[in-house]
């Protein structure tokens, strides 16, 4: 184990009682990042990792530490699980993200708020995504992130694949891999789109620019 429940104790109330402390002399999270990004990042590693994470956040939960510490805890924790595409564990950390935002704890908040909308286009949950475009911050609504993901959701709702794919080389942080989780079920639908209309011959090549494929093996 990188760190024990007791050293994460300990640090976290050194935090509490010292706040004016510079917040990357104390931080856990830190340790069990370069840990995770120095590894093979094999399925083992990233659980071993997953658990520590949910042990300082427990800590965090506890001690009812609610600050920037904790903010940064669970951004780790999230783009951690992304890179992993392991979605549930990511939407439960920015389902708390989301809570300490609104209380005014400074992170973040663009980034995720991005990272929201894509992972709503992903889970296709239309009741949701409006309840969230109508409460977008203002200060928040043109950061470049936001616009990508907002563009994103546009396109996918007016079924314009071809718009779509054109901002998929250019998604911002950490978006990729939500986009990705999306990308299967649009191509799918962009290529029975195409296919009507392109009978009875589609270029490759044509295929492969228009949905942003790597490599004509991906289809």
């Amino acid at each position: 184990m990188l760190i024990t429940a007791q050293q994460s104790q300990l640090r976290l109330a050194l935090f509490t009682e010292n706040p004016e402390t510079p917040l990357d002399s104390n931080l856990d999270w830190k340790e069990v990042k370069e840990k995770y990004k120095n590894s093979s990042n094999t399925s083992e590693q990233y659980l071993s990792t997953c658990e520590q994470l949910k042990s300082i956040r427990q800590d965090l939960t506890v001690q009812a530490i609610r600050n920037e510490f904790t903010v940064m805890t669970y951004e780790t924790h999230a783009r951690i699980a992304l890179e992993q595409c392991d979605y549930l564990e990511f939407n439960q950390c920015q389902i708390q993200l989301k809570q300490l935002y609104q209380e005014g704890i400074a992170g973040h908040y663009a980034e995720f708020l991005a990272y929201n909308i894509l992972y709503l286009i992903y889970t296709n949950s239309i009741s949701a995504a409006l309840k969230l475009l109508i409460n977008i911050p203002e200060d928040l609504a043109d950061d470049p992130a936001v616009q990508h993901a907002l563009a994103c959701r546009a396109h996918v709702s007016a079924g314009d694949y071809h718009a779509l794919f054109k901002l998929y080389t250019k998604t911002p942080n950490m978006g990729i891999y939500l986009f990705d989780a999306f990308a299967f079920p649009e191509r799918k639908k962009a290529m029975k789109a195409m296919m009507s209309a392109y009978r009875p011959v589609i270029a490759v090549q044509f295929v492969k620019e228009v949905l942003s494929f790597e490599d004509e093996n991906e289809w």
